[in-house]
């Protein structure tokens, strides 16, 4: 008889146990977030080059791109990231130029962040704020002379932002802007002379929507400025002093993101 009521009695308080670690494991995914993502976007885009004796303006349209990423919390509070957009290739529409060239652009960037919860529940408002580094690396097809030249710049980014659970793991957003110094450049085939002042600032907006199980639908809206003064003279378009360039990119990506 006692081995019977033990029986009766250990079924339901397996089963409550077993429930409860479900929903404490519920509990901390949908409190961290970590996830890894792929997506497809396009991009749109302004370069700009000005110096005493030469300049241009060309247009990025429709450029599509392929994203990777992963968000990783190992703690609650600190967690680490690394994403990229790596372009398919387009076509740069230069009107100053009279001509349409090959081009492609490429970004990475990966860092750390720390978040703090407004409140004990899943669907606390988590500020954030991140430091990192982004590369950006952009391809163009020869010409003579280099007006537009291939380029890979990267430095430190610093970001500030906000997570807002709108349903726990059902619904959320993550919304950021950022500033960064990429005071690493190389130019080829020819440069623009001495690079002297960099900034570099933008913004992303993310919204991951639920679909089934781990699975999610993420789309993401990024912008990007970088501005770089030059000093002294450079062989870009045979020769140029005192360059100034600015680039800026729109992308926008929809694809599916794994939660664990």
């Amino acid at each position: 008889m006692r081995a019977l009521l033990v029986l009766l009695l250990c079924g339901p308080l397996t089963a409550l146990t077993a429930h409860a670690a479900d929903a404490m494991a519920d509990f901390d995914r949908a409190r961290r977030r970590s996830g890894v993502w792929v997506s497809l976007g396009a991009a749109v885009g302004a370069l700009s080059f000005a110096s005493d004796t030469a300049a241009y303006d060309a247009s990025v349209d429709g450029l599509a791109t392929l994203g990777l990423g992963v968000d990783l919390w190992p703690e609650e509070h600190l967690g680490l990231y690394l994403g990229a957009q790596l372009g398919l290739g387009a076509s740069l529409e230069t009107p100053s130029l009279g001509v349409a060239l090959d081009y492609n652009v490429h970004q990475v960037d990966l860092g750390a962040r720390y978040r703090w919860h407004l409140g004990p529940q899943p669907t606390a408002l988590a500020p954030f704020v991140a430091v990192g580094l982004r590369v950006v690396r952009q391809e163009t097809q020869d010409q003579v002379p280099a007006l537009l030249v291939r380029s890979t710049s990267a430095g430190p980014e610093f970001a500030a932002g906000l997570e807002w659970p709108l349903a726990g793991e059902r619904l959320w957003l993550r919304v950021a802007g950022r500033l960064g110094l990429p005071f690493f450049l190389r130019e080829s085939p020819d440069d623009s002379g001495d690079p002297q002042d960099f900034i570099a600032f933008g913004g992303r907006l993310e919204a991951i929507a639920a679909l089934t199980g781990p699975w999610s639908a993420q789309a993401q809206l990024d912008v990007q400025t970088q501005q770089i003064r030059f000093q002294g003279e450079g062989t870009r378009a045979a020769s140029v002093f005192g360059a100034r360039t600015e680039d800026r990119f729109v992308v926008a990506t929809l694809g599916v993101r794994r939660s664990f």
